[in-house]
């Protein structure tokens, strides 16, 4: 994802990475050399198209009206992945709070659940990312950086059996927390709070995957590209009467224009990928696992915690509050007598 200075204009204007100028190179030269050529067609009296230039004026102004909604509904598409994304990670944090808060004791279970908790929600956000880059494959379970040392071979063998993988991740915490509940090993008011968070965690990757697997519609696609290319190709040939050598340069304009905002649209539409403006999801996962391990590390008491100061004993034994109701009735009673 590129981080700049919208206040920096030289800053913005030049910077070729994430630019989708490099996406339309090719029609911008090949706008050039129609305008050129139309151009020396129109000077050497070879051709004429007396047309009226109000016609063209009017489907242009159409056109950019739907070229600005096709960018518009991509820009929602990315803002909506990136509104999920944040609510997996936020929901992750909290679990691994949660786990490191309630599952803390050296009981049997409870503190292999909190293990595996840790593990488990590294293994499910690595699996969101390949899900979303369309890299759930086999050798990713043994070449991924993150998940080849987190799973044993058994549990390898189990992902490979099965798809969505994010999904898998989670039904293996929700079983092992519903057999430790089942068991007596933490009480319902823990169970319930964790196991929200997981049904949070799979809400969020509904989100993400609609995002990832939903593209815009093929017909709306193709009209505009239909609708850009026939009006940006005829332009020149419309114009050149009015602007004759002129149309050199204002046809790589149009070809900028019509076709750089559908670049805009096609670039942040599917916002999980590698592109530069892709959203940083290889960062989130970063900063996801040294939470995790920071949540860990104080449950383990890494971090020295502040001593508590011990209350002095007065010697003076404290009265419940029976005793300070029946104390009362007994004065109460001597002063009427």
């Amino acid at each position: 994802m590129i981080t700049y200075d919208n206040g920096n204009m030289f800053d913005v204007l030049f910077r070729i990475k994430g630019s989708v100028l490099l996406r339309v190179k090719w029609p911008l030269l090949f706008g050039l050399c129609l305008g050129l050529l139309v151009s020396l067609l129109h000077f050497y009296g070879i051709f004429a198209f007396p047309i009226s230039s109000d016609i063209y004026t009017y489907v242009g102004l159409c056109l950019g009206y739907l070229l600005v909604f096709r960018t518009t509904l991509s820009y929602s598409r990315f803002w909506e992945g990136r509104g999920h994304l944040g609510t997996m990670v936020k929901n992750a944090r909290d679990l691994g709070r949660q786990a490191n808060l309630y599952l803390s004791t050296q009981e049997k279970g409870v503190y292999e659940l909190k293990e595996d908790f840790q593990r488990l929600l590294k293994v499910y956000y690595a699996t969101v990312r390949m899900h979303l880059r369309k890299e759930c494959k086999e050798e990713k379970l043994d070449g991924d950086k993150t998940i080849s040392h987190l799973l044993d071979p058994h549990e390898k063998e189990f992902f490979r059996s099965h798809q969505r993988w994010p999904l898998v991740s989670i039904a293996m915490m929700s079983n092992r927390l519903g057999k430790l509940h089942k068991s007596g090993g933490i009480p319902f008011m823990t169970f319930d709070s964790l196991n929200n968070c997981l049904s949070e965690l799979i809400s969020a990757f509904n989100g993400v995957d609609k995002v990832a697997s939903t593209p815009l519609p093929f017909p709306y696609a193709q009209v505009i590209y239909v609708l850009i290319s026939l009006y940006c190709i005829s332009t020149p040939f419309v114009l050149v009467d009015l602007y004759g050598l002129g149309m050199v340069f204002l046809t790589p304009l149009f070809f900028l224009a019509f076709f750089g905002l559908n670049a805009i649209g096609l670039e942040i539409e599917d916002p999980f990928g590698y592109d530069a403006n892709d959203l940083p999801l290889d960062a989130f996962e970063r900063a996801i696992n040294a939470d995790l391990d920071m949540f860990h590390d104080i449950s383990m008491n890494i971090v020295a915690s502040r001593p508590e100061k011990k209350k002095k004993f007065s010697g003076k034994k404290r009265m419940t509050a029976a005793e300070k109701i029946r104390d009362f009735f007994q004065v109460g009673n001597k002063a009427e007598v």
